[in-house]
């Protein structure tokens, strides 16, 4: 496991997942070369293939429901960054008044 990153910052520790050890999972990932298969048990044996390339920044669907296999991944696009407020243009030299005389 090279590369991992956990959420907390902690090391990464390989866990294996069995029908034995799997009861309070309710969802699985499988990785593929051309993304990640999201499959609810809730739903269905099978899900979609979300795209490597998939913004992660999209909001995902947890309604098990919509992870059905044939249909689209359940996400909207991300939020568009809001752009930065125009600051007004500084006053061209003309504008300003003249400074006194010595």
């Amino acid at each position: 496991m090279d590369a991992v990153i956990t959420s907390d910052g902690s090391s990464p520790e390989r866990e294996v997942i069995t029908e034995a050890n799997s009861s309070p999972v309710s969802w699985r990932y499988v990785l593929h070369p051309v993304g990640i298969e999201v499959i609810s048990l809730y739903a269905a044996n099978r899900g979609p293939i979300v795209d490597w390339d998939t913004d992660p920044r999209a909001r995902f669907s947890d309604h098990p429901h919509l992870w059905l296999p044939g249909q689209p991944v359940p996400a909207t696009r991300p939020p568009r960054p809001t752009p930065a407020p125009i600051a007004p243009a500084p006053a061209s030299p003309a504008a300003r008044p003249a400074p006194p005389h010595r």
